[in-house]
Order: structure tokens, then C-alpha cells, then sequence
């Protein structure tokens, strides 16, 4: 069930998308087919995609935990320097500046 509210989901938010594609097409005297083929391509990506993510993730799933620890880690990086250069006056630090502690957030 909830795999079918998150694809209603999905579609529901592909009409506005596409729109955002078709309406320019139009308002540039594309014919109304021209606009709706242009809309409708910009969602076949997704389909697409999500075939290669599947087949991607029963490969991956072995490294993913490092992979998403590698992103967790940079994030905290991330923003530990823009808490930082809050508070430098906005001058950028260095590497050797970076002592990332926990208590620091």
C-alpha cells in the first residue's frame, strides 16, 4: 500500500514538471503535440533510472553503509565550516583549522 501512495505521489508531482517544460515550448509556438511529446520525455527519465538504480543496488549493497558514512561525514564537515566562517568573519579555514568535535554543534 505504501508503495502505491508513493507512486501516486510521484505522478502527481510529473503533471506540474512537465508543465514546466510544455508551457514554454508553447508559449515559443511549438504545435500543442510538439509541447506535450517535449513534457512527456522529461518524465521518461524517471522509469529509467529507477530500472538502473535497482539493478545497481544489488551490487552495491555491500559498500553502501561506507558510502553513506563517507556523505554523513562531509555533511558534518559542511556545515561545521559554515558554523565556522559565521563566526571568522567570513574568512575561509584551512584544513589544519578543522578540529571537528561533536560539542562544537
Amino acid at each position: 500500500m505504501s508503495a502505491m501512495a508513493l507512486s501516486i505521489g510521484i505522478a502527481i508531482q510529473n503533471f506540474p514538471e512537465g508543465m514546466a517544460i510544455s508551457l514554454p515550448y508553447k508559449s515559443d509556438g511549438a504545435s500543442n503535440k510538439k509541447a506535450f511529446i517535449m513534457g512527456m520525455l522529461s518524465g521518461v527519465v524517471e522509469p529509467i533510472a529507477a530500472v538502473i538504480t535497482i539493478l545497481i543496488s544489488s551490487i552495491i549493497h555491500v559498500i553502501l553503509p561506507y558510502l553513506l558514512a563517507f556523505a554523513a561525514r562531509s555533511n558534518v564537515i559542511r556545515n561545521y565550516l559554515r558554523i565556522n566562517t559565521r563566526f571568522t568573519g567570513g574568512r575561509i579555514l584551512k584544513i589544519s583549522d578543522i578540529r571537528c568535535d561533536f560539542a562544537d554543534f
